[in-house]
């Protein structure tokens, strides 16, 4: 815990301070704990049978390592087979709710610790990856989807060399290999291959020469913002529009830059505040600008809610020379169509009643004062 804790905290800290700066306190809460009530508000999705896969895996490996060499069958291994089946009807009785995800978690964290102790000894690194893999658990209970799936089948290819490997007894010698190790180490390539051979965990290898390219940018031009690269002139080198792909979004955001002052804020939202999922956070990145409202990242359950609607719309009638650009393209996942929610619309007629419209880029819509 110390060796890996420590630097990993000391890592996040540094990290967040380089970023966010001063602004640390207010990213982490709007990051991180707003996020984290986001979640919990829009509720989860329904955890289906295929998440048995995610969270027996640890009783899996103890079940193959009892085998593993053996003559005959090991009653023991019975035991990993029996907290496996368990563990995934905890996890499906708990549906939707958000507890479910820190229980699974702990729980597997906790009966791995166990059957380490009690069932089969593992080798230390062997144990710490399987715990990693614990952890890594609640990533992927928490939406259940397929994009959250492709981080668990990593640790599972770092605890290959274990399975061919290590000892079958945990009396013998460290890594005393039960295989030749042309067979073993062709057998982990196979594994790594076939990860690698599927696309989303391919790592992008034909991106190498563009990175090389924006970090060589960076470096020449270190106090040039992504704002001023991508939206002045002259226009920023092809690998940069990698990252800023949207045409439109940059075409508003200019137009937006051309015809304010620096100290003109902005406010990024949707065209139904009612039946909002989410919000384009990346153009206040972009614009450089400051943020006209305090409540700045909207998802559904807390931008559709009439109190957090009027503390936005009270922020606009504080700053009387903030734009609105509204994003109009509908986004949304499988729990939101399922749940046909659909909140206030407090927000969306102060906006019709306060701004116009000045002008439209592809899915975006730029307003400013109705007086102005």
């Amino acid at each position: 815990m110390v060796a890996f804790g420590v630097p990993l905290v000391l890592c996040s800290v540094g990290l967040c301070l380089w970023i966010y700066g001063r602004k640390v306190d207010i990213a982490l809460s709007q990051f991180v704990v707003l996020a984290q009530r986001f979640m919990a508000l829009r509720g989860f999705l329904d955890l289906r049978l295929d998440v048995a896969a995610a969270v027996t895996f640890p009783f899996l490996w103890f079940f193959v390592r009892l085998l593993k060499g053996s003559e005959s069958f090991v009653i023991r291994a019975v035991v990993p087979a029996v907290l496996g089946a368990g563990v995934t009807i905890l996890a499906l009785g708990g549906g939707r709710s958000p507890a479910i995800v820190p229980i699974v978690v702990a729980v597997d964290v906790a009966l791995v610790l166990l059957m380490h102790a009690f069932v089969r000894r593992l080798e230390a690194v062997e144990l710490s990856i399987l715990l990693f893999y614990c952890c890594m658990v609640h990533y992927y209970i928490s939406r259940a989807d397929q994009d959250h799936l492709r981080l668990l089948p990593i640790a599972g290819v770092l605890l290959m060399p274990f399975l061919v490997l290590a000892p079958d007894n945990p009396t013998k010698a460290r890594f005393d290999t039960v295989m030749p190790m042309g067979t073993a180490l062709s057998l982990i390539s196979v594994a790594i291959f076939l990860v690698v051979a599927i696309p989303k965990y391919r790592p992008g290898l034909s991106d190498l020469p563009r990175g090389l390219t924006m970090m060589s940018n960076v470096i020449q031009d270190r106090n040039l913002t992504d704002s001023d690269r991508m939206l002045g002139a002259p226009p920023p080198q092809s690998p940069w529009h990698r990252v800023y792909q949207d045409k439109a979004e940059l075409e508003a955001l200019r137009y937006f830059r051309e015809r304010t002052t620096p100290s003109t804020p902005l406010f990024v939202g949707y065209r139904d505040h009612s039946t909002i999922f989410w919000n384009d956070l990346r153009m206040y990145w972009l614009s450089g600008r400051p943020i006209a409202a305090r409540i700045f990242q909207l998802e559904t359950r807390m931008a559709t809610e009439e109190p957090i609607q009027r503390e936005i719309i009270g922020d606009l009638e504080k700053r009387k020379n903030a734009w609105v650009i509204l994003d109009t393209e509908f986004t949304e996942d499988e729990a939101s169509k399922k749940a046909n929610y659909q909140g206030s619309s407090l927000l969306d007629d102060y906006i019709g009643r306060n701004f116009k419209q000045v002008a439209s880029f592809g899915t975006y819509w730029v307003f400013t004062r109705a007086t102005d």
